[in-house]
Protein backbone atom coordinates (compact mmCIF):
# COMPACT_ATOMS: atom_id res chain seq x y z
CA UNK A 1 0.00 0.00 0.00
CA UNK A 2 3.02 2.30 0.35
CA UNK A 3 3.25 2.63 -3.43
CA UNK A 4 -0.46 3.40 -3.58
CA UNK A 5 -0.12 6.31 -1.13
CA UNK A 6 2.34 7.99 -3.49
CA UNK A 7 -0.05 7.57 -6.43
CA UNK A 8 -0.97 11.00 -7.86
CA UNK A 9 -4.56 9.84 -8.37
CA UNK A 10 -4.92 9.31 -4.61
CA UNK A 11 -3.43 12.71 -3.87
CA UNK A 12 -5.87 14.19 -6.35
CA UNK A 13 -8.76 12.42 -4.60
CA UNK A 14 -7.62 13.95 -1.32
CA UNK A 15 -7.41 17.38 -2.91
CA UNK A 16 -10.93 17.09 -4.34
CA UNK A 17 -12.62 16.44 -1.03
CA UNK A 18 -11.76 14.96 2.38
CA UNK A 19 -14.93 12.83 2.20
CA UNK A 20 -13.91 11.50 -1.21
CA UNK A 21 -10.44 10.70 0.13
CA UNK A 22 -11.97 8.70 3.00
CA UNK A 23 -14.24 6.88 0.55
CA UNK A 24 -11.30 6.04 -1.76
CA UNK A 25 -9.15 4.69 1.07
CA UNK A 26 -12.00 2.70 2.66
CA UNK A 27 -12.88 1.24 -0.76
CA UNK A 28 -9.24 0.25 -1.34
CA UNK A 29 -9.13 -1.25 2.15
CA UNK A 30 -12.23 -3.33 1.39
CA UNK A 31 -10.81 -4.50 -1.95
CA UNK A 32 -7.42 -5.41 -0.52
CA UNK A 33 -8.36 -6.73 2.92
CA UNK A 34 -12.11 -7.44 2.71
CA UNK A 35 -11.72 -11.15 2.07
CA UNK A 36 -9.28 -11.52 4.95
CA UNK A 37 -11.83 -9.85 7.22
CA UNK A 38 -14.59 -12.17 5.99
CA UNK A 39 -12.34 -15.17 6.60
CA UNK A 40 -11.47 -14.02 10.11
CA UNK A 41 -15.08 -13.27 11.06
CA UNK A 42 -16.18 -16.69 9.80
CA UNK A 43 -13.31 -18.33 11.69
CA UNK A 44 -14.23 -16.65 14.98
CA UNK A 45 -17.91 -17.56 14.56
CA UNK A 46 -16.95 -21.14 13.66
CA UNK A 47 -14.81 -21.51 16.79
CA UNK A 48 -17.61 -20.15 18.99
CA UNK A 49 -20.04 -22.62 17.44
CA UNK A 50 -17.60 -25.50 17.96
CA UNK A 51 -17.55 -24.72 21.69
CA UNK A 52 -21.36 -24.57 21.68
CA UNK A 53 -21.44 -27.90 19.83
CA UNK A 54 -19.27 -29.49 22.53
CA UNK A 55 -21.67 -28.31 25.23
CA UNK A 56 -24.65 -29.59 23.26
CA UNK A 57 -22.96 -32.95 22.85
CA UNK A 58 -22.45 -33.25 26.63
CA UNK A 59 -26.10 -32.35 27.20
CA UNK A 60 -27.25 -34.85 24.62
CA UNK A 61 -25.28 -37.62 26.30
CA UNK A 62 -26.69 -36.89 29.77
CA UNK A 63 -30.27 -35.75 29.14
CA UNK A 64 -31.19 -35.87 25.44
CA UNK A 65 -34.22 -34.10 24.00
CA UNK A 66 -35.38 -33.82 20.42
CA UNK A 67 -34.91 -30.04 20.61
CA UNK A 68 -31.28 -30.48 21.65
CA UNK A 69 -30.71 -32.94 18.82
CA UNK A 70 -32.19 -30.48 16.34
CA UNK A 71 -30.01 -27.68 17.74
CA UNK A 72 -26.93 -29.92 17.56
CA UNK A 73 -27.44 -30.67 13.86
CA UNK A 74 -28.34 -27.05 13.05
CA UNK A 75 -25.15 -25.90 14.76
CA UNK A 76 -23.13 -28.49 12.84
CA UNK A 77 -24.66 -27.23 9.57
CA UNK A 78 -23.77 -23.65 10.47
CA UNK A 79 -20.17 -24.67 11.21
CA UNK A 80 -19.96 -26.31 7.78
CA UNK A 81 -21.45 -23.21 6.12
CA UNK A 82 -18.86 -21.02 7.81
CA UNK A 83 -16.14 -23.32 6.50
CA UNK A 84 -17.42 -22.70 2.98
CA UNK A 85 -17.40 -18.94 3.60
CA UNK A 86 -13.78 -19.16 4.77
CA UNK A 87 -12.72 -21.15 1.69
CA UNK A 88 -14.53 -18.74 -0.63
CA UNK A 89 -12.93 -15.69 1.01
CA UNK A 90 -9.43 -17.12 0.60
CA UNK A 91 -10.13 -18.19 -2.98
CA UNK A 92 -11.40 -14.71 -3.85
CA UNK A 93 -8.38 -13.09 -2.20
CA UNK A 94 -6.02 -15.31 -4.16
CA UNK A 95 -7.74 -14.28 -7.40
CA UNK A 96 -6.79 -10.65 -6.74
CA UNK A 97 -3.06 -11.43 -6.83
CA UNK A 98 -2.35 -7.84 -5.78
CA UNK A 99 1.14 -8.42 -4.53
CA UNK A 100 2.56 -10.23 -7.53
CA UNK A 101 5.58 -8.13 -8.53
CA UNK A 102 6.41 -9.84 -11.85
Amino acid sequence: MTDAIEDPALKFAAWLSPEFEVWVFSTLDEIIFGNYKKHWQAHVAQEDLKRELGQLKKSLLTDPTSEMAYQYFATEDRINSLGKIKRKAITEQMKLDLFNKE
